[in-house]
């Protein structure tokens, strides 16, 4: 769908110089050389400041808006193609994801509409109560007496009754809790629906979820073309992709890695869509090769029900040979631009052009 060069640099170029500067732990991501040399390319120091800066931040997300304003489409592709695989700099993670997923177009034209969701009465309320804690237990964020367990119930009841085909899905917990890290509520709540309208997540947590299904089987397709060893194996032992493939599917790997490399996973999944998660699922598969080959059936299922976790995160976002001859139909169409013409009809709660 768009263009492998990126800013002018070869790929491998590129992930050299990510793989080079993701083990300097000394170095904030900020300032490590690949970004310099982004900065060069596009000529705007002022979007890498230091997020640690006593600036005003309003301020500071304003002139953010206007510099990825200023890029025209295909720079802005090709900047956050560099810069998503590697890892969105903290203070930019917001700015970008609004702007990519085309929720700050809607939330902007939409003005007061999550509020009036969120003061409607939500059927699965208790529903979404069970999942509370357990969404990233370990994470302070997410602690009983914090605000991101509040803010998380807000967001998931807005759009249970919003979307009260869907309404709400275990898994769809995981994602929302990501996207509220960076965001506020009502933020969260519009790239929420940007990504049940462009990234397939409508299907995939749809009653039946016909759209897992439909992932599951291609991925089947990628990993007996990519890894016919493994395949095969779990062919002749009974292990069926769906066996263990399903949860990182609905969660995007978050309910087995923690909150961190799963934002460096959603980091490039709202570029790449299932695309980057296809490619992380044959990693994590490559990854522990040797030890699958050798297993039985519950060893197979019992090793893969924790191995995400156990990948470095740079080896899940950073082996990338598979990636590169994936089908551009896994691509999301992000840059729809009905997408951001759209406005909530509040008489049947959808989203009309």
């Amino acid at each position: 769908m768009f263009s492998s060069c990126s800013l002018g640099l070869e790929t491998a170029q590129v992930e050299t110089a990510i793989a080079t500067t993701s083990t300097t732990t000394s170095t904030s991501t900020a300032d490590s050389p690949i970004y310099r040399r982004i900065i060069s390319k596009f000529s705007f120091s002022n979007l890498f400041s230091n997020s640690n800066s006593n600036s005003n931040s309003n301020s500071n997300s304003f002139n953010t808006f206007n510099t990825l304003n200023s890029l025209n489409n295909e720079n802005l592709i090709k900047f956050y193609k560099t810069l998503s695989r590697n890892g969105i700099p903290k203070h930019l993670r917001r700015e970008i994801w609004l702007k990519i997923s085309g929720a700050n177009v809607l939330m902007n034209k939409n003005i007061g509409v999550y509020h009036h969701f969120l003061s409607l009465k939500c059927d699965a309320e208790d529903k979404i109560h069970l999942d509370l804690n357990r969404t990233f237990p370990k994470h302070p964020f997410f602690k009983p007496t914090a605000t991101g367990q509040k803010s998380l119930l807000n967001v998931l009841k807005a759009f249970a009754v919003f979307n009260p085909e869907i309404e709400y899905c275990q898994g769809m917990n995981f994602i929302v809790a990501i996207l509220i890290l960076y965001l506020e509520e009502e933020e969260a709540f519009w790239v929420l629906i940007q990504l049940v309208k462009q990234y397939d997540f409508y299907d995939l947590y749809a009653n039946g979820f016909p759209g897992l299904e439909k992932k599951l089987r291609e991925f089947d397709l990628l990993f007996e073309r990519y890894l016919p060893d493994i395949y095969n194996h779990f062919y002749d032992k009974g292990v069926l992709t769906n066996m263990f493939a399903s949860k990182w599917f609905l969660t995007l790997f978050a309910c087995r890695c923690t909150a961190d490399v799963t934002t460096r996973i959603f980091d490039w999944f709202i570029f790449k869509g299932w695309k980057a998660i296809y490619n992380i699922a044959l990693v994590v598969l490559l990854y522990f090769k040797d030890q699958l080959l050798s297993c039985n059936f519950e060893d197979i299922l019992q090793l893969l029900e924790q191995a995400p976790s156990q990948v470095p995160c740079e080896n899940l976002l950073l082996t990338g040979i598979i990636v590169k001859n994936l089908s551009s139909t896994f691509v999301p169409n992000s840059t729809n631009n009905s997408t951001n013409n759209s406005i909530i009809n509040l008489t049947n709660n959808s989203i009309i052009n």
